[in-house]
């Protein structure tokens, strides 16, 4: 298949939609698509007929026009769909949502605030885990956790690694 085929050519070719491929591309359908080709012109290029083309792009959801509308304004359009979930979240839902949940849309919302702010993303997650386990196992009376003390080697040369050879009879 040519890239440049004109549209008369297209007209002019012969009905070929009784021998059906079994697979249709749809991609390139979604490239005729974009190039302006009617339905009819797509379904003779491709030996399909025009109906089969209309149902593959309906069961698929292609749109070139409507797709980049879309990318131009995702932002705006995304924004939209936010507020419309966030205005529908309540306290009760909120409590009725499993732990797992939660936790993971506040790491979602977390991380979005961050990005929207211009910070890293990753800077304050081990706050945000500590704030979340502390949240989910209070300290319990009479936890000495607090008097823990760190005895892992900090890599410095004070204690060189044996190097002596072990024999095994």
């Amino acid at each position: 298949m040519s890239k440049n085929i004109v549209a008369s050519q297209i007209d002019n070719l012969p009905d070929t939609s009784k021998y059906k491929p079994k697979y249709t591309p749809v991609n390139q359908v979604n490239d005729l698509l974009k190039k302006g080709l009617s339905y009819t012109q797509i379904g003779k290029l491709l030996g399909i007929h025009h109906s089969a083309v209309c149902r593959l792009i309906q069961r698929h959801g292609l749109n070139p026009v409507e797709d980049e509308c879309y990318k131009k304004n995702r932002a705006d359009i995304l924004v939209s769909k936010q507020r419309l979930l966030l205005n529908n979240v309540t306290v009760a839902a909120v409590k009725k949502m499993p732990v797992r949940d939660n936790i993971v849309s506040f790491g979602i919302l977390y991380d979005k605030e961050r990005l929207e702010r211009g910070l890293s993303v990753t800077e304050g997650i081990i706050d945000v885990l500590l704030a979340i386990h502390q949240s989910l196992f209070p300290k319990q009376v009479g936890d000495n956790s607090d008097n823990i003390i760190d005895v892992t080697p900090n890599n410095d040369d004070s204690h060189p690694p044996n190097t002596e050879k072990v024999t095994i009879e």
